[in-house]
């Protein structure tokens, strides 16, 4: 099992077309995806609030995000957004984007506070990745003992077994 898990990683780190495999399998997880998109709307805000153009922002945000698919759906994203359509009808066209972000977009586009909005989001966005994974721990630590507490009975078991068949044979 060490070895097929060593094997995995090491195709992630080194085949592209497994890592676009994975990273699209992967941003169909929750976690992963709030995670990715908070990071990308939190940096993509601080810089449109700092004066950056749109596209440029989009070009510098995107390297702050380590799934392949993600990066790849939004430099086509980058590329539609320069030929001057608006970016919140662009990533709603790709269908990977919850609900939520591109309302947000399209509110911050209306209101001309797309940074601030942005910045606002990936806040929100953080936390709620950051409440889901406190609760997977939570769940995690009482399983974790669990384990713990029944290997030490096998072993317990492990080590008496053998004395106490040798107790039966001395009577």
């Amino acid at each position: 099992p060490l070895i097929i898990l060593l094997v995995i990683i090491m195709s992630y780190s080194r085949i592209t077309a497994f890592r676009r495999k994975a990273d699209t399998w992967l941003w169909k997880v929750p976690v992963i995806q709030k995670s990715s998109l908070a990071r990308f709307a939190g940096l993509l805000g601080f810089q449109l609030e700092a004066g950056i153009p749109l596209v440029q922002a989009m070009d510098g945000s995107v390297m702050a995000v380590s799934s392949l698919f993600f990066r790849e759906k939004i430099m086509e994203a980058k590329n539609e957004v320069s030929a001057g359509q608006p970016i919140d009808k662009v990533l709603a066209r790709k269908g990977i984007f919850p609900e939520i972000f591109i309302l947000t977009l399209s509110s911050g586009q209306k209101a001309g506070r797309l940074g601030a909005f942005l910045v606002r989001l990936g806040r929100i966005m953080e936390r709620e990745t950051d409440n889901i994974l406190r609760r997977v721990v939570a769940l995690a630590e009482p399983l974790l003992i669990l384990m713990i507490g029944l290997m030490v009975v096998g072993i317990v078991m492990a080590i008496m077994g053998p004395i106490f068949d040798l107790s039966t044979l001395v009577k």
